[in-house]
C-alpha cells in the first residue's frame, strides 16, 4: 500500500475523512430506511409471492435493493418484486424468484426498467401466474 505524501492534495482530504464515524451515521440511516420499507404493507401478496410498491420518498429509493435481499433470505419459498417510482413516471422493478427455482435453467433475479406506471396490474398478473418451482422462464419479456 503506498503512503500519500504530506505535499498531496490527498493528504488533506484523508486527515479531513471522519472514517468510521461516516460509516456508522450510513449504517443506521440504511438500517432506518430498511426499517421504513418493512413497516409498509405488501401492494399484493399470496403464498408464492410478494409485491412491494415503495414510496417516492430517499428512503424509499435507497432501501429497494435491501429489501429485495432481505425478502429474498427471509422467505426463500416465495418469489418477491419490490417497484420504485422514478422520476420518468415509471417504475423500476427488482424481482427475485423463489429458492425452489430450479438452478441453471433460468436467471434468478430480473430488473424490470422502465415498467410503465399503467402496467401494474399487468406486472402484478404475470407475477402471480409464474409456477416459481417449474422450468418455464417468467413471463416478463413484454417490459424488456
Amino acid at each position: 500500500m503506498e503512503t500519500i505524501s504530506p505535499e498531496s492534495p490527498l493528504a488533506s482530504v484523508k486527515s479531513q475523512w471522519p472514517g468510521k464515524a461516516l460509516f456508522t451515521e450510513n449504517q443506521t440511516v440504511r438500517q432506518d430506511d430498511l426499517l421504513k420499507a418493512l413497516a409498509l404493507a405488501p401492494y399484493w401478496e399470496d403464498e408464492h409471492g410478494v409485491v412491494y410498491v415503495l414510496p417516492d420518498a430517499p428512503w424509499g429509493h435507497r432501501s429497494s435493493h435491501c429489501l429485495n435481499a432481505l425478502l429474498a433470505r427471509l422467505e426463500p419459498a416465495r418469489a418477491n418484486a419490490v417497484l420504485r417510482p422514478k422520476e420518468s413516471g415509471h417504475y423500476a422493478a427488482k424481482i427475485h424468484a423463489s429458492a425452489e427455482a430450479p438452478q441453471g435453467t433460468r436467471a434468478k433475479r430480473w430488473m424490470i426498467d422502465p415498467l410503465p406506471a399503467s402496467e401494474l396490474d399487468h406486472f402484478i398478473q404475470a407475477f402471480s401466474a409464474c409456477h416459481w418451482g417449474a422450468l418455464r422462464t417468467p413471463v416478463f419479456r413484454a417490459w424488456q
